[in-house]
Protein backbone atom coordinates (compact mmCIF):
# COMPACT_ATOMS: atom_id res chain seq x y z
CA UNK A 1 0.00 0.00 0.00
CA UNK A 2 2.80 2.55 0.87
CA UNK A 3 4.64 1.82 -2.30
CA UNK A 4 1.76 1.98 -4.63
CA UNK A 5 1.11 5.80 -2.50
CA UNK A 6 4.71 6.68 -3.55
CA UNK A 7 4.34 5.77 -6.98
CA UNK A 8 0.86 7.86 -7.79
CA UNK A 9 2.26 10.60 -5.56
CA UNK A 10 5.34 10.51 -7.84
CA UNK A 11 3.38 10.39 -11.12
CA UNK A 12 1.72 13.64 -10.14
CA UNK A 13 4.60 15.21 -8.34
CA UNK A 14 7.99 13.61 -9.74
CA UNK A 15 10.24 15.17 -7.22
CA UNK A 16 8.35 13.71 -4.20
CA UNK A 17 10.16 12.36 -1.84
CA UNK A 18 8.52 12.11 1.91
CA UNK A 19 11.05 13.04 4.40
CA UNK A 20 10.89 9.79 6.85
CA UNK A 21 8.61 11.81 9.39
CA UNK A 22 6.16 11.62 6.71
CA UNK A 23 6.32 8.10 6.99
CA UNK A 24 3.69 7.41 9.96
CA UNK A 25 1.21 10.08 8.03
CA UNK A 26 1.68 7.61 4.36
CA UNK A 27 0.87 4.39 6.79
CA UNK A 28 -2.16 6.17 7.97
CA UNK A 29 -3.42 7.39 4.79
CA UNK A 30 -3.08 3.93 3.78
CA UNK A 31 -5.01 2.28 6.90
CA UNK A 32 -7.87 4.96 6.64
CA UNK A 33 -8.68 4.18 2.96
CA UNK A 34 -8.49 0.15 3.85
CA UNK A 35 -5.55 -0.18 1.36
CA UNK A 36 -7.94 0.31 -1.53
CA UNK A 37 -5.97 0.89 -4.60
CA UNK A 38 -8.67 3.96 -5.83
CA UNK A 39 -8.36 4.94 -2.40
CA UNK A 40 -4.62 5.22 -2.02
CA UNK A 41 -4.51 6.89 -5.57
CA UNK A 42 -7.04 9.41 -5.25
CA UNK A 43 -5.13 10.43 -2.32
CA UNK A 44 -1.89 10.36 -3.46
CA UNK A 45 -2.83 12.88 -6.09
CA UNK A 46 -3.20 15.20 -3.59
CA UNK A 47 0.42 15.58 -2.76
CA UNK A 48 0.96 18.25 -5.45
CA UNK A 49 -1.26 20.66 -3.07
CA UNK A 50 -1.09 19.20 0.61
CA UNK A 51 1.67 17.37 2.89
CA UNK A 52 0.60 13.91 4.17
CA UNK A 53 -0.36 14.74 7.38
CA UNK A 54 -2.63 16.92 6.29
CA UNK A 55 -3.92 14.29 3.88
CA UNK A 56 -4.61 12.48 6.60
CA UNK A 57 -6.33 15.47 8.34
CA UNK A 58 -8.59 15.88 4.65
CA UNK A 59 -9.40 12.11 4.82
CA UNK A 60 -11.01 11.83 8.52
CA UNK A 61 -12.95 15.08 7.74
CA UNK A 62 -14.86 14.26 4.78
CA UNK A 63 -15.28 11.50 2.25
CA UNK A 64 -15.70 13.72 -0.59
CA UNK A 65 -11.82 15.13 -0.85
CA UNK A 66 -11.12 11.44 -2.13
CA UNK A 67 -11.95 12.50 -5.64
CA UNK A 68 -9.71 13.88 -8.35
CA UNK A 69 -10.43 16.38 -11.72
CA UNK A 70 -8.08 14.09 -13.90
CA UNK A 71 -9.98 13.11 -17.07
CA UNK A 72 -7.64 10.05 -17.82
CA UNK A 73 -10.00 8.10 -15.56
CA UNK A 74 -13.77 6.84 -15.93
CA UNK A 75 -15.96 8.84 -14.28
CA UNK A 76 -17.01 5.70 -11.82
CA UNK A 77 -13.08 5.82 -10.81
CA UNK A 78 -13.06 9.90 -10.12
CA UNK A 79 -14.08 9.55 -6.22
CA UNK A 80 -14.71 6.99 -3.77
CA UNK A 81 -18.16 8.40 -3.66
CA UNK A 82 -18.95 7.33 -6.90
CA UNK A 83 -17.25 4.14 -6.34
CA UNK A 84 -19.87 3.75 -2.96
CA UNK A 85 -23.02 5.01 -5.08
CA UNK A 86 -22.22 2.29 -7.54
CA UNK A 87 -22.61 -0.20 -5.05
CA UNK A 88 -25.09 1.09 -3.32
CA UNK A 89 -26.81 0.77 -6.57
CA UNK A 90 -26.06 -2.55 -6.52
CA UNK A 91 -27.94 -3.57 -3.19
CA UNK A 92 -31.73 -4.49 -2.84
CA UNK A 93 -33.97 -2.02 -0.98
CA UNK A 94 -33.61 -4.49 2.51
CA UNK A 95 -29.96 -4.65 2.29
CA UNK A 96 -29.73 -0.97 1.98
CA UNK A 97 -31.83 -0.46 5.26
CA UNK A 98 -29.73 -2.54 7.32
CA UNK A 99 -26.44 -1.35 5.80
CA UNK A 100 -27.20 2.55 6.62
CA UNK A 101 -29.30 1.40 10.26
CA UNK A 102 -25.27 -0.66 11.01
CA UNK A 103 -23.83 3.58 11.31
CA UNK A 104 -25.51 3.93 14.41
CA UNK A 105 -22.75 1.32 15.88
CA UNK A 106 -19.28 2.37 16.99
CA UNK A 107 -16.08 0.23 17.75
CA UNK A 108 -17.81 -2.97 15.85
CA UNK A 109 -21.33 -4.99 16.65
CA UNK A 110 -22.02 -8.67 17.05
CA UNK A 111 -24.19 -10.07 15.49
CA UNK A 112 -27.14 -10.03 18.21
CA UNK A 113 -27.02 -6.41 17.93
CA UNK A 114 -27.31 -6.01 14.50
CA UNK A 115 -30.10 -8.33 14.24
CA UNK A 116 -32.20 -6.50 17.41
CA UNK A 117 -30.91 -2.88 16.92
CA UNK A 118 -30.83 -2.80 12.98
CA UNK A 119 -33.01 -5.59 11.87
CA UNK A 120 -29.92 -7.41 10.42
CA UNK A 121 -30.20 -11.07 9.98
CA UNK A 122 -27.25 -13.18 9.83
CA UNK A 123 -27.94 -14.06 5.71
CA UNK A 124 -28.51 -10.37 5.55
CA UNK A 125 -24.81 -10.19 7.16
CA UNK A 126 -22.90 -12.68 5.13
CA UNK A 127 -24.39 -10.86 1.75
CA UNK A 128 -22.78 -7.26 3.30
CA UNK A 129 -19.76 -8.87 3.73
CA UNK A 130 -19.66 -10.65 0.21
CA UNK A 131 -19.78 -7.42 -0.85
CA UNK A 132 -16.97 -5.99 0.85
CA UNK A 133 -19.75 -3.78 2.92
CA UNK A 134 -19.03 -5.35 5.82
CA UNK A 135 -15.98 -6.27 7.47
CA UNK A 136 -15.70 -9.23 9.87
CA UNK A 137 -14.01 -8.55 13.21
CA UNK A 138 -12.40 -10.65 15.94
CA UNK A 139 -14.39 -12.45 18.51
CA UNK A 140 -17.17 -12.70 16.13
CA UNK A 141 -17.35 -9.17 15.73
CA UNK A 142 -18.50 -7.18 12.75
CA UNK A 143 -17.90 -3.83 11.31
CA UNK A 144 -18.25 -1.25 8.52
CA UNK A 145 -14.74 0.47 7.62
CA UNK A 146 -14.40 3.99 8.50
CA UNK A 147 -14.93 5.21 4.98
CA UNK A 148 -18.02 3.37 4.55
CA UNK A 149 -19.43 4.00 8.32
CA UNK A 150 -19.47 7.80 6.53
CA UNK A 151 -21.04 7.08 3.97
CA UNK A 152 -23.70 4.56 5.45
CA UNK A 153 -24.34 7.57 8.52
CA UNK A 154 -25.03 10.06 4.94
CA UNK A 155 -27.62 7.57 3.88
CA UNK A 156 -29.53 7.17 7.54
CA UNK A 157 -29.57 10.99 7.68
CA UNK A 158 -30.97 10.97 4.05
CA UNK A 159 -33.43 8.09 4.90
CA UNK A 160 -34.57 10.21 8.16
CA UNK A 161 -34.15 7.05 10.33
CA UNK A 162 -31.32 8.56 12.70
CA UNK A 163 -33.90 9.22 15.31
CA UNK A 164 -35.66 6.08 15.06
CA UNK A 165 -32.21 3.86 14.77
CA UNK A 166 -30.10 5.90 17.62
CA UNK A 167 -33.31 5.47 20.14
CA UNK A 168 -33.60 1.49 19.58
CA UNK A 169 -29.50 1.48 20.11
CA UNK A 170 -29.91 3.22 23.46
CA UNK A 171 -32.25 0.88 24.11
CA UNK A 172 -30.43 -2.27 23.37
CA UNK A 173 -27.01 -1.06 25.27
CA UNK A 174 -28.98 0.14 28.16
CA UNK A 175 -30.53 -3.87 28.88
CA UNK A 176 -27.13 -4.87 27.68
CA UNK A 177 -25.48 -2.70 30.40
CA UNK A 178 -28.16 -3.48 33.36
CA UNK A 179 -28.03 -7.51 32.43
CA UNK A 180 -25.81 -9.83 35.71
CA UNK A 181 -27.75 -8.57 37.83
CA UNK A 182 -27.65 -5.45 40.57
CA UNK A 183 -24.89 -3.17 40.63
CA UNK A 184 -23.03 -3.79 43.27
CA UNK A 185 -22.39 -7.71 42.99
CA UNK A 186 -20.69 -7.40 39.02
CA UNK A 187 -19.26 -10.11 38.11
CA UNK A 188 -15.47 -10.06 36.03
CA UNK A 189 -17.31 -11.25 33.02
CA UNK A 190 -19.55 -8.25 32.64
CA UNK A 191 -16.36 -5.74 33.13
CA UNK A 192 -15.25 -7.64 30.42
CA UNK A 193 -18.21 -7.16 28.42
CA UNK A 194 -18.52 -3.60 29.02
CA UNK A 195 -14.90 -2.90 27.62
CA UNK A 196 -15.37 -5.11 24.78
CA UNK A 197 -18.54 -2.40 23.67
CA UNK A 198 -17.35 0.13 25.19
CA UNK A 199 -17.45 3.02 22.66
CA UNK A 200 -20.89 1.94 21.51
CA UNK A 201 -21.85 2.58 25.67
CA UNK A 202 -20.33 5.68 25.26
CA UNK A 203 -22.75 6.35 21.87
CA UNK A 204 -25.45 5.10 23.80
CA UNK A 205 -24.72 8.54 26.66
CA UNK A 206 -24.05 10.51 23.69
CA UNK A 207 -27.41 10.40 22.12
CA UNK A 208 -29.52 10.18 25.53
CA UNK A 209 -27.65 13.36 25.93
CA UNK A 210 -28.38 15.37 23.47
CA UNK A 211 -31.45 13.86 21.36
CA UNK A 212 -32.61 10.85 23.24
CA UNK A 213 -34.34 9.61 26.55
CA UNK A 214 -32.88 11.02 29.59
CA UNK A 215 -34.18 8.80 31.88
CA UNK A 216 -33.03 6.04 29.79
CA UNK A 217 -28.92 7.95 29.88
CA UNK A 218 -29.61 8.42 33.74
CA UNK A 219 -29.92 4.38 33.85
CA UNK A 220 -26.80 3.62 32.07
CA UNK A 221 -24.65 6.12 33.43
CA UNK A 222 -25.72 4.75 37.20
CA UNK A 223 -25.24 0.83 35.75
CA UNK A 224 -21.77 2.18 34.22
CA UNK A 225 -20.61 3.55 37.81
CA UNK A 226 -19.54 0.47 38.87
CA UNK A 227 -17.08 0.03 35.68
CA UNK A 228 -16.15 3.38 35.95
CA UNK A 229 -14.69 3.27 39.50
CA UNK A 230 -13.33 0.20 39.39
CA UNK A 231 -11.14 1.44 35.68
CA UNK A 232 -10.53 4.58 37.66
CA UNK A 233 -12.17 6.61 35.58
CA UNK A 234 -13.40 8.80 38.40
CA UNK A 235 -13.34 12.45 35.93
CA UNK A 236 -15.32 10.53 33.18
CA UNK A 237 -17.90 8.88 35.31
CA UNK A 238 -18.58 12.59 36.72
CA UNK A 239 -18.76 14.52 33.87
CA UNK A 240 -21.04 12.24 32.29
CA UNK A 241 -23.43 12.28 35.69
CA UNK A 242 -23.20 16.05 36.32
CA UNK A 243 -23.55 16.25 32.08
CA UNK A 244 -27.28 14.22 32.53
CA UNK A 245 -28.19 15.55 35.62
CA UNK A 246 -27.90 18.98 34.01
CA UNK A 247 -30.42 18.32 31.71
CA UNK A 248 -34.43 19.88 32.47
CA UNK A 249 -35.76 16.71 31.21
CA UNK A 250 -33.77 14.76 34.18
CA UNK A 251 -35.33 17.23 37.17
CA UNK A 252 -38.16 15.00 37.80
CA UNK A 253 -37.62 13.14 41.39
CA UNK A 254 -37.45 9.72 40.29
CA UNK A 255 -35.32 6.88 42.09
CA UNK A 256 -32.82 6.64 39.14
CA UNK A 257 -32.29 10.32 39.78
CA UNK A 258 -31.87 9.88 43.52
CA UNK A 259 -29.01 6.86 42.94
CA UNK A 260 -27.37 9.27 39.86
CA UNK A 261 -27.20 12.19 42.46
CA UNK A 262 -25.66 9.88 45.61
CA UNK A 263 -22.95 8.76 42.94
CA UNK A 264 -22.38 12.07 41.01
CA UNK A 265 -21.72 13.29 45.06
CA UNK A 266 -19.17 11.29 46.07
Amino acid sequence: SVALFLQSAQRVRPDFSPPPADQEAIRQICQLVDGMPLGIELAATWVRLLSCHEIVHEIQRSLDFLSTTLRNLPARHRSLRAVFDQSWGLMTAQEQQVFRQLACFRGGFTRVAAEQVGGATLPMLAALADKSLLQQMSAGRFGLHQLLHHYAQERLEEAGETVTIRQQHLCFFLAYAEGDGPTYVRSPAWLAQIAAEYENLWMALQWAATGGTVESGLRLAFSLHVYWEMRGYWREEYEWLTRLLALPTAELPTLIRARVLTHAGK
